[in-house]
C-alpha cells in the first residue's frame, strides 16, 4: 500500500509566472522557509534575491533556462545557464526546444544540452513538455538527456499542459530510476500529487505549495502538521 508522504518535503515551489513580480518572488521565499519546501523555482532576473535569503537556510534554489518552451538558441541557453551559476543557482532547469523535439532531431537535441552541462559543471534537469509530445518524441528526448548527462527530468513548464500519473509512469518505465523526476504541469490539487509521486515522481513542482500542505493538515495525513 502506498505511504503518503509529508508533502511539504515533496514539494518545490514555483514562482516563474509570465508576471513574476520581485514581491511575489519574496513572498515564495517566505513560504518555502515557513513551509519547509525543499526548494524554489525562479528566473534568473530573480536569483540575487533568492540566493541571499534561502542559502543562508540551505534550502536550494533552481533557474529555468529557456522558459518555458526552449525556443532561445543554443548559445543563448549556454550563458543564461552559465549567468545564473555565477548568480549561485544550485540546480538549471533547461527548457527542450519542442521543435526538434518534434521533429525527432536528436543529435541537435544533444548539441544544445551537452555544452551546458559541461561548461556549467552543474546539476542540470531537462524539461520535457509531456502534455504537447507523443511517445516515441518523449523516448527520443529522455535518451538524448541522459546521454547528455542531466541529473533529472522535469516533466513540463506548466504553460504545455496538464502533467498526469499515466504520463508519469510511462516516463518512469524509460528512465528506469537512472535519475530523478520531477513532476510539474498543473500540480494543483493533493490527491493528484499523491496519485504522481505514486506513479514515479520524486518530487512535485507547483505554485500551489501552501494549498496541498494545507490540504493535508485538513487530512490528518502525512507529517504536515
Amino acid at each position: 500500500m502506498y505511504e503518503r508522504p509529508d508533502i511539504r518535503k515533496k514539494i518545490e515551489l514555483s514562482c516563474v509566472g509570465p508576471a513574476t513580480t520581485k514581491g511575489a518572488v519574496e513572498q515564495a521565499c517566505r513560504e518555502v522557509e515557513y513551509y519547509g519546501f525543499i526548494g524554489l523555482s525562479v528566473f534568473s532576473r530573480h536569483l540575487d534575491y533568492a540566493v541571499d535569503v534561502l542559502h543562508a537556510k540551505r534550502i536550494p534554489v533552481i533557474a529555468v533556462i529557456s522558459y518555458p518552451f526552449g525556443v532561445s538558441s543554443a548559445q543563448t541557453k549556454l550563458y543564461e545557464s552559465q549567468e545564473a551559476v555565477s548568480k549561485g543557482a544550485d540546480i538549471l532547469e533547461v527548457s527542450l526546444p519542442l521543435g526538434l523535439c518534434k521533429t525527432v532531431e536528436g543529435e541537435k537535441l544533444y548539441q544544445e544540452l551537452a555544452p551546458i552541462i559541461v561548461e556549467t559543471q552543474a546539476s542540470v534537469r531537462a524539461v520535457i513538455e509531456l502534455a504537447v509530445l507523443d511517445e516515441q518524441e518523449i523516448a527520443l528526448a529522455v535518451e538524448v538527456a541522459l546521454d547528455a548527462g542531466v541529473q533529472g527530468i522535469k516533466t513540463g513548464s506548466g504553460f504545455g499542459g496538464m502533467v498526469s500519473a499515466d504520463k508519469i509512469r510511462a516516463l518512469a518505465s524509460l528512465v528506469k530510476n537512472r535519475v530523478p523526476i520531477k513532476a510539474s504541469g498543473g500540480v494543483n490539487e493533493l490527491q493528484q500529487g499523491y496519485a504522481l509521486l505514486e506513479a514515479g515522481a520524486q518530487c512535485l513542482g507547483t505554485s500551489r505549495g501552501a494549498a496541498l500542505v494545507d490540504a493535508q493538515r485538513k487530512q490528518g495525513t502525512g507529517e504536515a502538521s
